[in-house]
């Protein structure tokens, strides 16, 4: 396969940094959940509905981002994520009660999948062929900002300064950006009639092949949130860590995300994308397998180092086979993307835990390594060529 290189031009350049502010804001969530709950007093219940109000957020988002995409521009549509993002976080940091913190989220999770899919649809759009490329390095750009999120919420802390400053420099980096996209925004996606354009879907269905598509990257997703959600638990009853150090032992799957998102975007310029996704999954699947039945931190965390590494590309390779698959529709497959995603980072994390309640983590953790499992024998059988595709039957 030939090289394909792509060039970061200044409407790249927005994008990147804009995707570095919602990373920045996903991964140091977790922790402030954690440090919002003992500021609040609040149990973990109650911590939870944060969760649920941002997955049903995002899957709304995925609902209604199409039309607003259509009616607005995709444009717009970016510009008005990113000044909800600023209210949200403006809630949160802020918010004496969770009367204030719990619709923040439902506010981020709306505004946030609009950034993410909209980001996501310019940047296929704008590099065409060199789109894996784009978007494989972006990814790994904010997988290497999400490493560093959490740290800054404890520097914030050992400092005096809280961890609130951690998450609240956001807002500023959001209004910086908006600033230097400049009044008019209609290079990232214009209002206009249904046509052939750049700028807007082909008109028509999803083909069937995307739904495979679609289907396997909702089960990448749940085996990503479901690991950075659980895996500290795993940790402490099969190896016997502190919970210190099995919180901060979980930083090792970040860490793998940023080396492999950075070393995946160099190889999707020269290798093909339906092979590094299909070995990605299989590689991540074995890794798995030995953090899950693992007895010992030095076994556990060297096999979740790797589960971080060739997960990495799960997300920019799966994305791209999606909107290859839907034949130009590509804000359409982003949305429905919103919605897959959500529900399965929602749902599958809450199953997880439900079922360890009722047994054991161990056999819980056995639900994300079949959703796993899944979406290997849906890339399998339901091969995305690059450019025109025929819709096919979805094999399984």
């Amino acid at each position: 396969m030939a090289k394909v290189s792509f060039q970061r031009d200044r409407l790249t350049k927005i994008t990147y940094a804009q995707v570095a502010a919602m990373s920045w804001f996903i991964f140091g969530m977790g922790p402030a959940f954690a440090l919002l709950r003992e500021d609040l007093g609040v149990t973990r219940t109650v911590m939870a509905f944060h969760n649920v109000s941002g997955s049903v957020g995002s899957i709304l988002a995925g609902l209604t981002s199409t039309y607003l995409i259509h009616k607005f521009g995709r444009g717009n549509v970016i510009r008005s994520g990113a000044m909800g993002m600023i209210i949200g976080l403006l809630l949160f940091v802020n918010g004496p009660s969770i009367n204030f913190t719990i619709p923040s989220m439902f506010i981020c999770g709306y505004s946030g999948i609009l950034i993410i899919q909209c980001n996501a649809a310019f940047l296929n759009n704008h590099h065409g062929e060199a789109a894996p490329a784009a978007i494989s390095e972006v990814n790994a750009l904010g997988a290497l900002v999400g490493f560093i999120a959490p740290i800054i919420l404890g520097v914030g802390i050992a400092t005096g300064f809280g961890w609130r400053i951690g998450l609240g420099w956001i807002v500023l980096a959001f209004l910086a950006i908006e600033l230097f996209r400049g009044r008019d925004t209609s290079a990232f996606g214009s209002a206009k009639t249904f046509e052939s354009s750049a700028d807007h879907d082909q008109p028509g269905p999803l083909p069937k092949l995307y739904w495979a598509a679609w289907l396997a990257i909702s089960c990448t997703t749940a085996i990503e949130a479901s690991t950075l959600t659980w895996a500290s638990e795993l940790l402490r009853v099969q190896s016997g860590l502190s919970i210190a150090f099995a919180t901060g032992a979980v930083g090792t799957v970040v860490l793998g995300m940023a080396i492999g998102r950075f070393l995946g975007s160099r190889l999707v310029e020269t290798h093909d994308v339906e092979k590094l996704y299909r070995l990605s999954l299989l590689l991540t699947l074995l890794s798995f397998i030995v953090f899950w039945q693992g007895q010992n931190q030095y076994v556990q965390l060297p096999a979740l180092g790797l589960m971080g590494l060739f997960m990495s590309v799960h997300f920019p390779l799966g994305i791209t086979r999606m909107m290859r698959a839907s034949q130009g529709r590509t804000d359409r497959a982003a949305a429905m993307f919103s919605v897959g995603s959500g529900s399965a980072a929602g749902f599958i994390p809450f199953l997880v835990g439900a079922t360890a309640d009722f047994s054991s983590m161990a056999l819980a953790f056995a639900i994300p390594g079949l959703a796993l499992a899944l979406a290997l024998v849906l890339a399998v059988k339901n091969p995305v060529p690059a450019g025109s595709i025929a819709e096919s039957e979805i094999g399984l």
